[in-house]
């Protein structure tokens, strides 16, 4: 009788075949659209650029074409830049997602601004001065991630979206929107993208301890 609750618990070969396949399928579901994202991200991304570049042949289409991927970068770059926070602890992954999104909405009034001058005010709620502090924050940010032991590079995408924010509202022309967006992104990759890239790296290694 002693042992018959022992007898009870064990479980029988049968049942062990049944959870291993049972935890198969779970892994499978939960891995699902990883694997979808995974196989479709590349053709939709050359989907995407046929298709831009397909719009840049139309007169008609380049100002649409133009605004679309001033206000989109920001919003791709910056979504990249808080995901590796997703899985941080919670006051990092609050600073993390809270920077991101300041620095995107800031980014997004001046340019919505200079694209669309009609919405007015984006000068007095998107001034330079918050963009910069903004940019700070990020860098600062990448420095407590570092420090945590995670790789971020919220701040190079943030040198991007401020230095397209900043460009933007001083050279863009609604006569040659598309020119002067491309243009903006150039300056935005190499002079913001870059300038955060290297202070990112820096604070990091400063954070880490020198190392």
């Amino acid at each position: 009788m002693a042992d018959e609750p022992q007898q009870r618990t064990r479980p029988t070969p049968e049942s062990e075949r049944r959870d291993t396949r049972n935890a198969g399928l779970s892994y499978t579901r939960e891995d699902a659209y990883s694997d979808l994202v995974e196989r479709y991200r590349l053709p939709a991304l050359f989907a995407l650029i046929l298709a831009l570049i397909g719009a840049s042949r139309f007169e008609a289409t380049r100002p649409l074409e133009a605004s679309f991927i001033a206000v989109a970068v920001p919003v791709v770059l910056l979504g990249a830049g808080a995901k590796p926070f997703l899985d941080a602890r919670p006051e990092l992954r609050a600073a993390g997602l809270g920077v991101a999104l300041g620095v995107l909405a800031l980014s997004e009034l001046r340019i919505v601004g200079a694209l669309f001058p009609s919405t007015a005010s984006w000068a007095l709620l998107g001034p330079p001065a918050l963009l910069w502090i903004a940019g700070a924050l990020a860098i600062l940010t990448e420095a407590l991630a570092a420090r945590a032991g995670m790789r971020s590079r919220l701040a190079s995408c943030a040198g991007i979206a401020i230095a397209l924010a900043w460009y933007l509202p001083h050279h863009f022309r609604d006569s040659d929107a598309f020119g002067t967006v491309l243009a903006g992104l150039l300056v935005a990759v190499f002079a913001g993208g870059g300038s955060g890239l290297l202070l990112g790296a820096l604070a990091a290694k400063w954070a880490r301890g020198g190392t």
